[in-house]
């Protein structure tokens, strides 16, 4: 999940650039096990914006 964690830097950094408090990344995942997709789902504070990862699955 690297290119996870890198994706939400990338989002922290972008919302603080455009002045927004958080931003949320919707990710879609080929499957629809609940407890995988809240596992998955997480939220996180970078550089004071609070980072929403929400997985959401397809199958």
């Amino acid at each position: 999940m690297k290119e996870s964690r890198l994706a939400r830097k990338k989002a922290a950094a972008y919302a603080k650039q455009t002045g927004y408090p958080d931003v949320t990344i919707a990710m879609f995942a080929p499957f629809t096990d609940e407890n995988v997709l809240n596992q998955l789902s997480v939220s996180e504070t970078i550089d004071n914006i609070d980072v929403h990862l929400v997985v959401i699955g397809q199958g």
